[in-house]
């Protein structure tokens, strides 16, 4: 999957979401994904997830996206907290999330 394509199919889920994919190992198919919109506001990570979730099941099932690491952020929480790093699970860290963060 190309990155504008990811992002087209978030802002069919979250129109008015700013999207910032990063392709983690070249092929297209792991993802780190920032979400960026003022819909999340209220809402727990998970809840702000699942529908993106959804509308990836087709992509996960026929194999064209492997993993989808979902950061969906409100422009307040952007603001305070600035944008998270990507998340590189086979890369130095194995699987954690920078402290930093």
């Amino acid at each position: 999957m190309k990155a504008e394509t990811l992002a087209a199919l978030v802002a069919t889920v979250v129109p008015d979401a700013t999207v910032h994919p990063t392709d983690l190992t070249g092929d297209g198919d792991h993802w780190f994904v920032v979400v960026v919109s003022p819909a999340f506001e209220g809402q727990r990570p998970l809840a702000r997830q699942r529908p993106i979730l959804a509308a990836f099941t087709p992509h996960f099932a026929a194999g064209t996206v492997h993993a989808l690491d979902l950061k969906c952020m409100t422009p307040a929480e952007v603001a305070a907290h600035g944008m998270p790093p990507a998340f590189r699970p086979h890369g130095p860290g194995e699987g954690m999330h920078p402290a930093s963060w």
